[in-house]
């Protein structure tokens, strides 16, 4: 492929690229696809699960979607359960120093009888729990709306937009936006923008992640949902050489 020109697997369409970006100089990128077949793709991911009946594996889900990851859950019980993916133990990045970008691709089983909350979280993490330290993401919660999430020193702050409700069962294109000074976090749904929320420009250390928690007030048929992509992109504010 020439230089100039980028393949983006988002429209399998070769596009034209802008400031050099096939320099490794100026910008980092991870990428998965899932496509080995395996839950731990290429990156090495590795889950989490706490609480109930939690199964994690490898899906072949049409021509379009050859790998994807679900995360199932069946409640035997009233409990809360959880289950996190992260890159913890082998990528972590710096949310000041360059501008960053988090594109994923996901879809939301509709919750079955007894489940009565429902939180689909993804981004950049500090820990493999419900309640990092650090965080910025985007997700639901019983809202049912796409919102913006930061945690910082242990403090949340949610979105309020009602723009981008989710839809369940339908794939769904998820996208993040920091500037490089980390002081602001726009999130995107099926490439519109919902919101844009303020960060403290702090240059936090968080890897990639995604978390699925369920509580079920009885037991309850398994449902679940499917991540088909993830890709994690920094330019650099400075260049390293």
């Amino acid at each position: 492929m020439p230089l100039g020109n980028r393949f983006n697997p988002l429209t399998a369409q070769i596009e034209s690229v802008q400031n050099n970006e096939f320099n490794p100089a100026t910008y980092v990128q991870i990428q998965e696809d899932w496509i080995p077949r395996l839950t731990s793709g290429i990156w090495n991911w590795a889950f989490t699960n706490t609480g109930a009946t939690w199964s994690v594996t490898n899906q072949q889900l049409g021509a379009q979607y050859p790998g994807a990851i679900r995360q199932q859950i069946t409640h035997s019980a009233a409990n809360t359960s959880l289950s996190v993916g992260n890159l913890g133990t082998v990528a972590q990045t710096l949310l000041t120093g360059g501008a960053i970008r988090i594109d994923a691709v996901v879809r939301v089983q509709a919750p079955t009888t007894n489940v009565t909350v429902r939180e689909y979280w993804l981004g950049l993490a500090d820990t493999t729990t419900a309640t990092p330290t650090n965080a910025v993401f985007i997700g639901f919660n019983n809202s049912n709306f796409w919102r913006p999430r930061s945690v910082v020193g242990g403090v949340i702050t949610t979105g309020t937009s009602v723009a981008a409700a989710v839809s369940n069962n339908v794939w769904t294109y998820l996208r993040i936006e920091i500037n490089a000074a980390a002081t602001s976090m726009s999130v995107f749904v099926n490439a519109t923008l919902v919101e844009t929320i303020a960060l403290p420009g702090t240059a936090l250390a968080l890897w990639p992640t995604f978390y699925f928690l369920s509580t079920s007030t009885a037991a309850a048929t398994a449902y679940f949902i499917d991540q088909d992509f993830y890709r994690f992109q920094k330019r650099f504010s400075t260049v390293r050489w």
